[in-house]
């Protein structure tokens, strides 16, 4: 539900970023499996290059004699680039909304537009993570998704060497729902704020999982019973080119206020076997 606005004058660009951007953050769950680059807005160019980490080290970690050189562990530049893409939109605010009062109308229809834009955001980095992910999958489509399936995604990247403290449960709506049917045999706790200095949004969680955070989505492309789980701290990077927020300006012909919308950002999968997919249940 939007939030109750009401103004008795034009409100000014700050006013706009205020109202539209942070309740949309509420949407966000594909992006949490991202570490944010802050440094993205400094950078010069069009793309950035990302390092990922190579399995196939010059060096170990080994004894080192006297006057023998320290083995090089190096990262690969290997041409994985964020390439900004902006997104946004724009919408007006006409003389006679303000003096008919009706600016309350217009922002609470405005609120439900730039969330319906951050789920667009969030669908994107999903379809990321969808063609950037470990080959393995887990479970079948037929069957719901159950805890032993989660069992089975956090055993396999384990297993691969992958940090379980780092770990995030995403869920489709359906295949969390029956998780909380079962919550009494399932494992499914309450919500938990365990692990929230792990997710980079303030966004919600919707449980714990084998002590994971989980967050559910709907943001439109997961099968039914789907589930990722991710390293989130090794996984891939969000680079915002250019912060999301608001600006303003005047159209005397018109007769009203416009306002828009928009930023620049990519995501980037550095370590695509973090993530792991499970179409269905055990």
């Amino acid at each position: 539900m939007a939030t109750p606005i009401s103004y008795h004058d034009v409100p000014t660009d700050t006013d706009m970023q205020t109202t539209l951007l942070p309740e949309p953050e509420e949407m966000y769950a594909f992006r949490n499996a991202f570490q944010v680059d802050n440094e993205a807005p400094n950078r010069d160019g069009d793309t950035v290059e990302y390092p990922r980490i190579q399995d196939d080290f010059e060096g170990d970690l080994v004894e080192i004699e006297p006057d023998e050189e320290h083995p090089e562990a190096k990262l690969e530049f290997d041409g994985l680039q964020a390439v900004w893409t902006e997104y946004g939109f724009k919408f007006r605010i006409r003389d006679k909304d303000v003096r008919n009062s009706k600016i309350n109308l217009v922002m609470t229809n405005q609120q439900e537009m730039a969330r319906e834009e951050m789920r667009r955001l969030d669908a994107i980095a999903g379809l990321v993570i969808e063609n950037n992910r470990n080959s393995v999958e887990v479970g079948d489509s037929t069957n719901d998704f159950n805890y032993e399936a989660a069992v089975d995604m956090e055993t396999e990247l384990i297993n691969a060497g992958y940090n379980q403290n780092r770990f995030l449960f995403i869920l489709s709506p359906t295949a969390w729902g029956g998780l909380a049917k079962t919550a009494g045999d399932s494992g499914f706790a309450a919500q938990t704020e365990r692990f929230a200095n792990e997710l980079r949004s303030e966004g919600i969680q919707h449980g714990e999982l084998l002590g994971h955070p989980v967050i559910r989505t709907n943001t439109g492309f997961m099968g039914e019973q789907e589930a990722y789980l991710i390293d989130t701290g090794i996984y891939g990077w969000e680079s915002p080119r250019k912060a999301f927020d608001v600006t303003q300006w005047r159209d005397d012909d018109e007769r009203c206020w416009f306002y828009g919308l928009n930023g620049e950002i990519d995501w980037v999968p550095t370590e695509p076997e973090a993530a792991l997919k499970a179409l269905g249940g055990v």
